[in-house]
């Protein structure tokens, strides 16, 4: 997710909608592992204009983090 994160900061253009679009199976599993390290990510990317959209794939998790 930063990786990716970090490919849209550098090609910003102000003229276009600026997004990372996520397919995952919701289980942080390499990188930042932390569920409030990765929301605190997301959203000091989302307050400099740069927004993610997730799409879940699989079974539901047991637990839902929505934030």
């Amino acid at each position: 997710l930063r990786q990716a994160l970090e490919v849209v900061d550098a090609r910003r253009d102000g003229s276009r909608q600026n997004r990372v679009i996520m397919l995952s199976d919701g289980e942080a599993t390499a990188g930042i592992l932390d569920t409030d390290r990765i929301i605190n990510l997301g959203k000091s990317y989302a307050e400099d204009g740069i927004g993610i959209t997730t799409i879940g794939v699989g079974p539901p998790p047991a637990q839902v983090n929505r934030s």
